[in-house]
This record gives structure tokens, C-alpha cells and sequence, in this order.
């Protein structure tokens, strides 16, 4: 059901034939004066849609309570229209109900969960669990696809590349003690030089991870 008012033809005329007998101090016909009240709920209603549709991002984080930081990772990561100078408030319910809609047997769960956790927890402790449930299952499926990838040759494991790296490594420094041989000192210390290179790079790349 529509909240959408509804005027009929001819109730701009009956309307305005209605405020000049107001003005000329005389009792407008029914008939008059039921245009006139249509045509003015839809001037309301179409007024009130021209708020909703651009309200200003300031005045919505009033209204919500939210700083402008949870509102972007809001629309980053579910994507709620909550980005831009103004919202269109329309947009935000719909996107809002449909995201309910689409996660409603994972937020049922989640609402009968039986944890220890959530036995009169607050809301906070709540919702930190939810994220933390979030985060646990995309972790699970980021380790089953990269799984996938192993399994059909398109990823190679770490250890198997260092070791690789390490061969590469071997040989290469080989090169450079013939190359001493052969051409003097300078020419084994700019391979040396570049093997250094590329261990500082391997080990920015692993950061604080071990490669091995």
C-alpha cells in the first residue's frame, strides 16, 4: 500500500478557485475545499520526498549517531549508499532491509546462539562477536580458495619458491666466483651487489614473516 497521496483532475482549479474565495473572505464549496486539501497533503508529501531524497550528511549523522568513519566502512563493506555530501535516506532503508533480508538465517543464528558470550552480554559485546564471526569465516574462505588454487597448479606453496630462490641463488654466486676469475674482483662484486639487492627485497617482501 502506497502512502503516496492521490489528487484528481480538475482538483488544481477546484483548488485554486478555493483560495480566491478564501482571500475574498467567502466559504469555499466542498468540493472546493476537498481539492484544496488534496492538492495541499501532495505539495507536503512531495516536499517531504525532496528532504529524504538529499539529506545532509551532517544532519543524518545526528540523527544516527554515527561518526563519519563508521558510516564509510558501512558502505565499504556492505554496501550502504552512506558515501557523498548528501544521503539519500530512500536508498539507505532498502539497502539496509535488503541486506536483513538476504543475511536473516545467519542474524537468527546468531540471535539464538546458546554461546556463553552472549548470555546477557551487552550490545557491544554483541556485535564485536558478530565481526568476529565475519572475520572468521572470510578467513575460511580465502584459505579454501587459495586450497583451490594449490589443488588445480595455479599456486605455488612459499617453502617451494625459497627453495627455488635459494637454487637461483647458488648458482648465481657460482657465476660470480668464475666471473672473479675471468674478469678480476669488480666484475664478481657488481653480481654481488645485485644478489644483495634481491635478498634486502625478498626480505621487505616477507616483512617479519620467515620465509622458509
Amino acid at each position: 500500500m502506497s502512502a503516496r497521496p492521490e489528487t484528481r483532475p480538475g482538483d488544481k482549479a477546484l483548488a485554486a478557485e478555493a483560495l480566491k474565495k478564501q482571500a475574498g473572505k467567502k466559504k469555499p464549496a466542498r468540493a472546493e475545499a476537498d481539492a484544496l486539501r488534496r492538492v495541499r497533503k501532495q505539495a507536503d508529501f512531495d516536499k517531504r520526498q525532496e528532504i529524504y531524497a538529499a539529506i545532509p550528511k551532517a544532519e543524518y549523522i545526528d540523527l544516527c549517531g554515527r561518526p563519519t568513519k563508521v558510516l564509510h566502512d558501512q558502505a565499504d563493506r556492505y554496501g550502504f549508499p552512506l558515501r557523498g555530501a548528501r544521503l539519500d535516506l530512500g536508498k539507505i532503508l532498502r539497502a539496509m532491509h535488503d541486506f536483513f533480508a538476504k543475511h536473516k538465517h545467519t542474524l537468527a543464528n546468531l540471535a539464538d546462539s546458546d554461546d556463553p558470550l552472549l548470555a546477557g552480554a551487552s550490545q557491544s559485546l554483541k556485535d564485536e562477536y558478530t565481526k568476529e564471526q565475519i572475520a572468521e569465516k572470510r578467513e575460511k574462505a580465502k584459505l579454501a580458495r587459495l586450497e583451490r588454487l594449490e589443488r588445480e597448479g595455479q599456486l605455488i606453496p612459499r617453502d617451494e619458491m625459497h627453495a627455488l630462490a635459494v637454487r637461483w641463488s647458488s648458482i648465481l654466486r657460482e657465476a660470480g666466483a668464475r666471473l672473479q676469475r675471468a674478469f678480476g674482483p669488480e666484475a664478481a662484486e657488481l653480481l654481488g651487489e645485485a644478489l644483495d639487492n634481491c635478498d634486502r627485497e625478498t626480505t621487505s617482501f616477507y616483512g617479519d614473516r620467515d620465509p622458509d
